[in-house]
């Protein structure tokens, strides 16, 4: 028995200028497509382990080979698409930060991503992904940073 794939041909620039569209379409102010190599962050990254900078978050002991290596939480991972929404509040003397009031940023988040994914399987047909929102073992900042959204300060916070 013989299986053939056949491979589809898209024009991934324009892919990933749609992808970026939709994304603002769904509230998501930052958006960036990168690849699933965090080698250039291992170092960092066990540093600030056996540093124990980690503190009382034990649970960034556990999978740390996945955070570093997202195709071992989804095989065969090749781009990674990251977002980001901004909490900013217009009125000044805010001292309710704006993800603490209203619904769970988690959910909301993760419906966008849902149809950010159904927006990309109508163009490109079935694939596999997952989408994560402080949910899995994977380092969201570095992540982003490769992708473009910002960098990461000194203060270990995306800027």
């Amino acid at each position: 028995m013989k299986l053939t794939i056949k491979l589809q041909h898209y024009d991934y620039h324009a892919l990933a200028q749609q992808i970026k569209s939709w994304s603002r379409e769904l509230g998501f102010q930052f958006v960036g497509i990168t690849d699933a190599d965090l080698s250039d962050y291992s170092p960092d990254f066990k540093k600030w382990l056996n540093h124990h900078f980690n503190g009382d978050m034990s649970f960034m002991l556990e999978n740390h080979e996945k955070r570093l290596a997202p195709e071992k939480l989804l095989p065969q991972t090749i781009r990674i698409i990251s977002v980001g929404i901004n909490y900013y509040s217009a009125m000044k003397y805010n001292h309710i930060s704006q993800h603490a009031k209203g619904k769970d940023y988690h959910s909301l988040i993760r419906k966008r991503l849902q149809k950010l994914a159904d927006k990309i399987i109508e163009i490109t047909g079935p694939m596999t992904y997952r989408a994560f929102c402080d949910s899995a073992p994977v380092l969201e900042k570095p992540l982003a940073e490769k992708a473009g959204i910002g960098w990461v300060g000194k203060n270990c916070t995306l800027i």
